[in-house]
């Protein structure tokens, strides 16, 4: 006994000398595939992810992580990570992701809870249903064009007011002639100030937003959903609008102090004077930011020159101040990784697995004949008929009279023949049924406990005959998709793997397998 125990403690120790070395790392080595190395870290961040492309059933989380880079690599090699679909739902997906580092979360929930409480109170609404007339203006347009479609809207204004149809200047003078609803978060936020603040019926005075000029006349509303159901989509669409909030100044203000904002006096009162500007109004990050780079904001976003100067300023820094998150949020960066090489992964995989071996129905009867066996049932199964009729003679009529008859046809043939002019006198059912599934057959067929007879049909009895396994490709032709494309794919990455150095670190993977 006491020999046992110095042997379990010399073992523990021993173990501890080998893992020591490993936790002073804090993030030792795990794999190294062709050369590449992967942390410990990387690989928990990984496979602890529900959202990555693990296509082909390995249990094992070692080779579905093996896998997945090998996928990743040939997508990288193939170019797969320049094509311009993957390239925008990275992008999307960033842009998602980056919302909370821009603004701090006690910021965003003041931001969109007082978005919410606007939206419950008085008239605004979720959804109302507008029509207008809409002059489009593009977003080069030159100020004398944006002056004279004003000039023109306010003459139509002044006639609705006089009282001309409001729909019938619709179809005269509007861009766009049906009514439409429009909800929350659908349309640039001086659309939205707008709308959501009228009753049924009213109409707006003109109004500029970043499509061209409006003057819209509200037809109907809807209410609002729970804040919980909406707070997401108020967030996305709260934190990308250009225009800055009075909550996002503070911030705003921090991160021009972080990346030395440094304005020309001169220039910014040229501008403010003369409405433009060639020169430097101001240096950003050691960025210079010109008069040509805010005529080319101006030109999206209508509104008085003090307004777009500072919404110009805010945005330039919160771009800066996006470009940088990687950078200084390092959980962010991996995150984004991790989708992207998700992206890669089923991208290669569709291409090489699913498109390089596609499964028309004489593949699929094929591959189903050369792996039956796997496909057989732990217990025999009953394939038939159940037939219920009013008379034991009926009952066997009908099972006669069927048996001559394909299977697609029994139907038809009970309702026409035996259960003529609405009298129900014979019900079926066929299929394969498992013990426990159909009384009748647990009774008839597998002899379990009797089963109580049918009120309207109480005759019973079977044609058929037991299976052990389907008979037709075409019973489980989704499981044999699915097992199809599994197959091909374990190929492919075996395939892969044959030309690949894999190294795992061995003293790492115990610990991974105790956890």
């Amino acid at each position: 006994m006491i020999v046992g125990k110095w042997f379990r403690f010399a073992c523990i120790l021993i173990g501890l000398i080998l893992i020591y070395p490993m936790m002073l790392q804090g993030n030792p080595l795990m794999i190294r595939i062709n050369g590449k190395e992967i942390s410990y870290s990387d690989f928990r961040r990984i496979c602890e992810r529900d959202s990555i492309f693990f296509p082909t059933g390995r249990m094992d989380p070692i080779d579905r992580f093996i896998d997945f880079c090998l996928m990743v690599e040939a997508a990288r090699q193939a170019g797969m990570d320049t094509l311009p679909d993957i390239r925008q739902q990275v992008e999307e997906y960033r842009r998602k992701l980056s919302k909370p580092y821009l603004l701090n979360e006690q910021v965003v929930d003041k931001i969109v809870e007082a978005t919410y409480k606007r939206m419950a109170t008085g008239y605004d609404a979720e959804r109302v249903q507008v029509c207008h007339v809409f002059r489009y203006l593009p977003q080069n347009a030159s100020a004398r064009m944006l002056h004279a479609a004003e000039v023109r809207m306010d003459s139509i204004y002044e006639a609705i007011q006089k009282g001309s149809s409001f729909e019938e200047c619709v179809r005269c003078f509007s861009d766009e002639k049906q009514a439409f609803w429009v909800g929350r978060l659908q349309m640039p936020i001086e659309f939205e100030d707008v709308v959501f603040r009228m009753k049924p019926g009213q109409i707006s005075k003109p109004f500029f937003t970043p499509q061209g000029i409006h003057i819209v006349k509200v037809l109907a509303r809807e209410e609002i959903p729970p804040f919980s159901a909406i707070k997401d989509s108020l967030i996305e669409k709260h934190v990308s609008r250009i225009q800055v909030k009075k909550e996002m100044a503070s911030v705003v203000e921090k991160l021009k102090k972080d990346f030395g904002y440094n304005p020309d006096h001169l220039a910014m009162q040229e501008l403010y004077r003369t409405g433009h500007t060639t020169r430097t109004l101001f240096v950003l990050g050691g960025k210079p930011y010109t008069g040509v780079d805010f005529n080319a904001f101006a030109a999206a976003h209508p509104g008085t020159i003090s307004r777009q100067i500072e919404d110009f300023i805010a945005k330039s820094v919160l771009d800066l101040e996006n470009s940088c998150l990687e950078q200084k949020y390092p959980e962010l960066a991996g995150q984004l990784q991790v989708y992207q090489d998700s992206l890669l992964a089923y991208e290669i995989y569709r291409k090489e697995v699913y498109e390089k071996n596609f499964c028309d129905d004489a593949r699929l009867k094929s591959y189903f004949e050369t792996h039956r066996t796997k496909y057989d049932w732990k217990e025999p199964r009953y394939r038939g008929l159940v037939v219920h009729a009013v008379t034991k003679r009926m009952a066997k009529q009908v099972r006669k009279f069927l048996k001559k008859l394909p299977e697609a046809e029994w139907n038809n043939a009970v309702r026409l023949v035996f259960n003529a002019d609405g009298k129900s006198q014979v019900s079926i059912e066929y299929g394969t049924f498992a013990v426990g599934e159909n009384a009748f057959v647990d009774e008839l067929v597998f002899k379990k406990r009797k089963a109580l007879p049918l009120p309207d049909h109480p005759f019973t009895v079977v044609e058929g005959k037991r299976v052990n396994g389907p008979e037709s490709y075409q019973e489980i032709r989704d499981r044999l998709l699915v097992d199809y494309y599994q197959d091909a794919g374990l190929r492919w990455l075996d395939s892969l793997r044959a030309v690949s150095k894999v190294e795992i670190n061995q003293e790492v993977l115990k610990t991974v397998n105790n956890h």
